[in-house]
């Protein structure tokens, strides 16, 4: 056969030079593949998320993807993109839908997810092209008024009627007066900014950031809870999910990239992963500079991954060198 390069979306592992023998068997290539990539689990996908069930049909070479769960959807290795959208590939969303043939104006947050969502489905190879759902202008405003503090008045959205604004943070500090750390721990029930995300991305906050972003619900546990995120931080996500209907995946990849800017290239203050305002905000506008939208101020030369990749080459070889 010869050799393949392995890359596994899902640990950001990417393995070079990988020799798939002439009269291996699937079961034995797949045994090698779970080793060199350290998972427990492997399956194997071409480029464009097609599964490969004889390793020996691959060509030298050859880029292959590793799902490492077993309940892993492959997505295409397509190259990520960013434009702003208003609905114009209403054409290929399922007919089904909630919402299909409405103005996109006219649609619910619910409703313009649920769009998105399909057309992940319907074109995959588009599943890495971040569909921005709100002119910058707008959105900016509303960056400068969570800045401000002014939660109650910044929220991405009206809240329902039957929906109270979360309390901002001199409230939450009044009801904190007087109590232990460990006492003073937020409720596990969401915010109303939750609500919103949910609503926007079709997941919960909890179940969609890493347990590093989020902070710990008390002094003396490791559990983790989004709403225990500062106000302005959830109102900054719900802003944030506002423009980024249906994409959840793609808006915490750049989440992470935003983190990653403060944490690995800021030697002087706090480094705490846990996710900040500021690195919404950024967030924000990194997907706007992306889609040639605003100047390039953030946006490196480097994706977040591919400065990941640089951290993880230097750190072996400073561990080669003190071998």
């Amino acid at each position: 056969m010869g050799r393949v390069q392995l890359h596994c979306p899902s640990t950001h592992k990417t393995i070079d030079g990988f020799v798939i023998g002439a009269y291996q068997k699937p079961e034995q290539v797949l045994q090698g593949v779970r080793l060199a990539l350290d998972i427990k689990y492997a399956a194997l996908y071409t480029t464009d998320a097609r599964h490969i069930s004889d390793p020996q049909t691959l060509q030298e070479d050859e880029r292959v993807l590793v799902a490492a769960h077993e309940d892993e959807v492959m997505l295409p290795d397509a190259v990520y993109s960013y434009v702003l959208y208003a609905g114009e590939e209403e054409a290929d969303v399922d007919p089904d839908v909630e919402g299909y043939g409405e103005e996109w104006v006219n649609l619910s947050d619910h409703e313009k997810s649920q769009h998105i969502l399909s057309l992940s489905v319907t074109k995959p190879s588009s599943r890495n092209k971040m569909r921005i759902t709100r002119p910058y202008a707008a959105v900016h405003a509303e960056m400068v008024a969570i800045k401000q503090c002014d939660i109650s008045v910044a929220s991405a959205a009206p809240l329902p009627s039957s929906v109270s604004v979360s309390v901002s943070a001199g409230e939450q500090e009044q009801e904190g007066e007087g109590k232990g750390k460990s006492e003073a721990e937020p409720s596990t029930s969401n915010t109303p900014h939750e609500t919103l995300i949910q609503d926007r991305w079709g997941i919960s906050l909890d179940a969609l950031l890493p347990p590093s972003m989020k902070p710990s619900t008390g002094k003396y546990t490791s559990t983790t809870h989004a709403s225990a995120l500062a106000p302005a931080t959830l109102a900054a996500l719900s802003l944030f999910a506002s423009c980024t209907h249906g994409q959840p995946r793609l808006a915490c990849e750049v989440l992470s990239e935003a983190v990653a800017l403060r944490t690995e290239e800021d030697q002087t203050e706090d480094r705490d992963p846990v996710l900040r305002m500021d690195d919404v905000l950024n967030a924000l506008d990194m997907v706007y500079e992306r889609a040639g939208v605003i100047p390039v101020k953030l946006t490196k030369g480097k994706s977040g991954k591919a400065r990941k990749r640089a951290k993880g080459r230097a750190r072996k070889s400073e561990g080669s060198g003190g071998a």
